[in-house]
């Protein structure tokens, strides 16, 4: 192997241990740095290399790195290739003939509810966002469903980066109401959106969790307010926890992380 070539694969080399190194969490570059045993100089070349493919993502506000959605993308045609992707839509197909309503799938990027599939409900009244929408995480079943299994820390990293706005009366604007409310989801295992973000619409969420017992995605039952009254989405409720442990078993997730999924 010439030098050039063996420079080369280094470069992969390191670009991988980059991207485990990464695999935690927002990482700033020199701990990075100092965890893979390279100069700092190397490590923005990687960085600056990687950044603009979409692999990684620097964080404006702290200057820290965390992987980018381009990762993502890789993955979701691994999931399709599979067949996981396909076990995904069959149930919330599933779940939406029984419920009646609209099943949303989404994930967190950049504490935002990024919107990735969906499946409409047969009814002439229906409610959902379109695939590709973004909202706030704390106004949103889904997002406070993730948020409130993505780590003991990640409701006060989203409350620092993240401005609580109003939206609707409904919409919790307070930090001390947030962390309550991330308390109660994580005891009783889903999330609600009460008419948070859009009035006349509410939803039921649960949390989504790969084979690590990470959260994945997040998964949601929405609809109108006239056919969502609090008898049906208590109903509701355990239809979504059940769902969303199917797909999470799809993923690889298995019971005894010790969250709500497993009781």
């Amino acid at each position: 192997m010439s030098r050039d070539e063996h420079s080369g694969v280094q470069s992969v080399e390191r670009a991988f241990e980059l991207l485990e190194a990464l695999s935690h969490g927002e990482r700033k570059v020199a701990d990075v740095a100092e965890s893979m045993g390279l100069p700092r100089t190397t490590v923005y070349r990687l960085l600056g290399t990687l950044e603009p493919r979409g692999y990684v993502k620097r964080n404006p506000l702290t200057g820290a790195y965390r992987l980018g959605f381009r990762l993502f993308e890789l993955g979701n045609r691994l999931i399709h290739q599979i067949g996981l992707e396909d076990e995904a839509t069959s149930r919330m197909e599933e779940l939406s003939r029984r419920c009646g309503e609209t099943v949303n799938l989404a994930v967190l990027d950049d504490f935002q509810v990024l919107y990735i599939r969906k499946v409409e409900s047969r009814e002439p009244l229906k409610m959902g966002l379109l695939v590709g929408t973004r909202v706030p995480a704390h106004c949103s079943g889904l997002g406070k469903a993730m948020l409130a299994f993505s780590g003991p820390d990640s409701v006060e990293r989203y409350i620092s980066a993240v401005s609580l706005t109003r939206y609707t009366p409904n919409t919790i604007t307070q930090a001390g109401a947030l962390k309550e409310e991330m308390e109660r989801i994580r005891r009783e295992g889903y999330a609600i959106d009460d008419e948070e973000y859009f009035p006349g619409i509410r939803c039921v969420a649960a949390p989504v969790l790969d084979h690590e017992g990470r959260v994945r995605a997040g998964l949601s039952i929405s609809g109108p307010l006239v056919r969502m009254g609090s008898k049906h989405m208590r109903a509701l409720a355990g239809d979504i926890r059940e769902c969303a442990k199917g797909i999470s078993s799809g993923l690889g997730y298995r019971c005894g992380t010790g969250t709500p999924e497993d009781r």
